[in-house]
Order: C-alpha cells, then sequence, then structure tokens
C-alpha cells in the first residue's frame, strides 16, 4: 500500500473511532460494530508487516519489551482453562491492539500530514461540541428522543449524570482536549489566530459543561504543559491578558452552570471537588490498596483477561477461566500490574519513560519555532495520557500514534533543510568564506616567514594594498549589505 492511500485510511479510521459510540447506539450494539476496530487492528498490522516493515526506532527495544511481556502472558497456566485462549486473543488487542500505528507514525506522518492530522481532529472534536451545546439548549432527554438512537432509552438512563453527551455514553472529553491544544499549537504559530480562538473557546465551553471532572482535570494539565513549554511565548503582556480572559471566560460558564443549569446529581458530583484527595480515596483511590494483593498473590500477573475483572463488560467466567478475587478498578497502572505481573508494569514504565526523555531532548535540540511549538502540543497530550492511566486506559489508538511524532522529530535531513536555523546558515557561508581563502596564493605568502624577502616585498607592495582597498569596497557595499541582510 502506498504512503498515501495508508495515510487516507488512517483519517478513515480515525473518522470511525470519533463516530464509533453513536454507531454503537443507533444499531442498538450490534456486534459488527464492536469489530470494526478490530478489523481496522488487522488491517494495520498486515500493513507495518507487509509495507511499512519499520521495525527499529529510537524505542524499539523499550516497545518490544514491553510486547514480549504482553505475548509471554499466553503461556500463563491460570488462562488455560476452557476458552481462556479467545479471551487471551481480546486482551492482546486491549494491551497492544493499536501497537502497529507507532510504526505506521513514524514511517508516513511529516510535517504536512501530521497538520492535516490536526486539523481533522480540530474538526471532529468542534462538531461533537457543537452537537452537544446543541444538546444542552434543547434539555438532555427532549434532544435524546430527537436522535435516530435505537438505545435511547439505556443512553437515558446512564448517561443523565453526565453533561451533553453528543454521540456517546459520556463526553468525548480526551477528544475536546486535543482539539483545543492543536488550536493552541496553530494560534502561537500566528495562524488565523481568531479562528483557532474561536475554535478553542468552544472546545473549552465543551469540557466545563461535560460534567467529567476528571476530564476537566487532565484538560487543565494539558493547557499548563503546553504553555509551560512555551514559556517565552505565553509570558507576554498580551497573552498573559488573553489567558486571564480565558480563565475568567471558564469561571463564568463554571458558576452559570452550577447555578441554573446542572440538576441535582450533578452540582453534588462538583460538590465533591472541595476535598478533591478525600473524594479520590473512596472514589478510586482505594483500587491502590488492591495493588500490594495482586503482586502478592500474583506476582507474574493473572493473564490476559481484556480488563474482564475491571472496567469491560466481559467476564472470564464467561470464558471458564475463574476470577481472581482482586478488584483491579479503571486504573491501568492496576490492570498492568494484574496482568503483565509486575515485571510487565515495570517494561510499560520504561516505556513511558523513554517516550518522554526523547520527545523533550527533541524539543531542547531543535532551534525550530515551528517544531518546537509542534512538538509542545503533542508531547503535553502524551504526559496526559500517561497521567491518565490512574484513572483508565489511555486513548490508546492516540496514545500509539502521537507518540512517533514526538520520538520522530526534528524530522529527517531532506526535510530539515526548510527549517535550519538562520544563525546556522550564516555560520555555515562564513566558514566556506574562509576555507576559499585558506586555500588561495594570498593566504600562503601570508604564512611564509617574515625574514623570507619575497613576502616582505609583497607585503609592502602595491597588489596587497590594492586587495585590501578591494575588500573594503566589497564590504561596504549595498550587494554585500543586502546579501548580508538576506542571512540575517
Amino acid at each position: 500500500m502506498k504512503e498515501e492511500n495508508t495515510f487516507r485510511l488512517l483519517l478513515i479510521f480515525i473518522i470511525y473511532m470519533h463516530f464509533e459510540g453513536f454507531l454503537k447506539l443507533f444499531f442498538n450494539y450490534h456486534p459488527i460494530i464492536h469489530t470494526f476496530k478490530y478489523i481496522f487492528a488487522i488491517i494495520f498490522f498486515l500493513t507495518w508487516i507487509i509495507d511499512i516493515k519499520i521495525h527499529k526506532t529510537k524505542i524499539s527495544y523499550t516497545l518490544a519489551l514491553f510486547s514480549i511481556f504482553v505475548l509471554i502472558q499466553f503461556l500463563n497456566p491460570l488462562m488455560w482453562q476452557g476458552k481462556g485462549i479467545l479471551l487471551s486473543v481480546l486482551g492482546l488487542f486491549y494491551q497492544i491492539g493499536y501497537l502497529p500505528l507507532f510504526f505506521i507514525g513514524y514511517k508516513i506522518l511529516n510535517k504536512e500530514r501530521i497538520k492535516k492530522l490536526m486539523y481533522l481532529i480540530i474538526g471532529l472534536s468542534t462538531i461533537s461540541a457543537i452537537t452537544a451545546h446543541i444538546q444542552y439548549l434543547i434539555g438532555h432527554p427532549d434532544y435524546l428522543y430527537l436522535m435516530p438512537y435505537k438505545a435511547t432509552e439505556f443512553v437515558i438512563s446512564h448517561g443523565h449524570v453526565y453533561g451533553p453527551i453528543a454521540f456517546d455514553l459520556i463526553p468525548p472529553v480526551f477528544w475536546y482536549m486535543a482539539g483545543l491544544i492543536f488550536c493552541l499549537n496553530f494560534y502561537f504559530l500566528n495562524k488565523r489566530k481568531n479562528l483557532f480562538s474561536l475554535l478553542g473557546l468552544n472546545l473549552i465551553a465543551a469540557i466545563l459543561t461535560s460534567g467529567l471532572r476528571t476530564g476537566m482535570l487532565f484538560s487543565a494539565v494539558a493547557i499548563i504543559l503546553f504553555l509551560i513549554f512555551r514559556i517565552n511565548q505565553t509570558l507576554t503582556i498580551r497573552n498573559i491578558k488573553k489567558i486571564a480572559i480565558l480563565f475568567v471566560f471558564g469561571i463564568i460558564i463554571l458558576g452559570f452552570l452550577l447555578t441554573n443549569v446542572l440538576d441535582e446529581r450533578q452540582k453534588d458530583r462538583y460538590e465533591i471537588l472541595k476535598n478533591p484527595f478525600k473524594a479520590y480515596i473512596e472514589k478510586r483511590g482505594f483500587t491502590w490498596t488492591n495493588t500490594i494483593k495482586l503482586i502478592k498473590n500474583y506476582p507474574l500477573g493473572i493473564g490476559l483477561r481484556h480488563g474482564g475483572e475491571t472496567i469491560s463488560s466481559i467476564n472470564p467466567e464467561k470464558f471458564g477461566i475463574q476470577k481472581s478475587g482482586i478488584w483491579m478498578g479503571d486504573n491501568y497502572f492496576n490492570i498492568v500490574i494484574g496482568e503483565l505481573g509486575l515485571i510487565g508494569f515495570f517494561s510499560l514504565i520504561i516505556l513511558f519513560y523513554f517516550i518522554i526523555k526523547i520527545g523533550i531532548n527533541n524539543y531542547i535540540k531543535i532551534n525550530n519555532k515551528e517544531i518546537r511549538v509542534l512538538i509542545s502540543s503533542f508531547l503535553s497530550i502524551i504526559i496526559v495520557f500517561m497521567m491518565s492511566s490512574i484513572y483508565g486506559t489511555p486513548n490508546s489508538w492516540m496514545f500509539w500514534l502521537f507518540s512517533p511524532i514526538i520520538v520522530k522529530m526534528p524530522f529527517s535531513p531532506k526535510e530539515g533543510k526548510d527549517y535550519q536555523n538562520k544563525v546556522i546558515e550564516k555560520s555555515i557561508v562564513m566558514i566556506n568564506i574562509k576555507n576559499i581563502f585558506k586555500g588561495s596564493i594570498f593566504n600562503s605568502l601570508l604564512k611564509r616567514k617574515k625574514e623570507n624577502l619575497f613576502f616582505s616585498i609583497f607585503k609592502k607592495s602595491k597588489t596587497i594594498l590594492f586587495f585590501g582597498k578591494g575588500l573594503n569596497l566589497i564590504k561596504n557595499s549595498k550587494i554585500y549589505k543586502i546579501i548580508e541582510r538576506i542571512i540575517d
């Protein structure tokens, strides 16, 4: 498959993943809708093996290490009962199903394609946000009854606690977050600032009306990380004013929601934030106490169970597999410790560490502003995905697709010609001039000893005086100054 066709397939996959929740609801959770992502995963795997054939990147060894510990779990005797192998295959997809996207992204994503990717995600998240606003204006139940859902009753019974859900059971806050960070990317590059400001405000409003406290928290962290990376651009009087305006805008929306729009159950969710640490311990934090039990009882892991004892509706007992008896919660770190064992967990941490390390190193060593802003946006999103592991599985396809972007940058030398720093260009020109002079007859004459009679005569001759005047004339000429300005 040609690179351009692979990229088109990638864009189609992203569009499908955005509307997957809507399709599930519309087709009343028909099994074929669930299988589409598995079909995409298989196609990406075959594309990687047959066409891409990239096995060596900057983090190939860490990727291989994590993958090995995932595959080893096929030999776990706890999964040899009943249809345990089938459950292990589903668990394999859960852990590394979208891993080929890393190698595909590493191969085909260049500067122009990354821009198209960002535009698509901004567009999809904007559509979802606008739909969510319309839903809020019409009202949650009335809006859902207007939609062609086959499972409207199910959605209302499960989604009434949250804000506008747009195309899924819960608001797609991670889409909003990614779209918002990409809007910031183009804003900081002074590209259609007014347009991306409006789109960004739209996404901020969608995040605040989502009712998802975790999503709002991680969105705020992503914005803060991006601004820290772009600290030199952020700390200007104009930008500080705009940030202050955005902050006030967010407070007004949140205050309006809490006093006028949200129902009592939603208000209770926000009331918990008065003591966030206590709220976390009561709602999710206690799962960390089960981590010790998992390590103690299953140090080598309990096998790939597709999150069956965590957040998935798939029950291991349906496959003839005995439950572990330890609830891991919707905590991806806990799931990895439980399924892959302690060593598998450390391999994941090593993978996370090297992705961040290489991304930051690339950010530091590149001098081009556009590339630095690009790295800042993807790096902030990747770090938030890693942090979100304490609440649930990261948005896996985004993680595997975005990671090669920060690992690969700066781009290859051919692409890098467009981004060379002007200071480097000037130094190259000066070095070339010096090399020409070093190889000239005049330089060889100047190197001769002073005792040489010919050298003394030549030094005092009109020829050398004329040559010196000639250099001064060239240096003071308009042409030389124009060239110097171009280089500068």
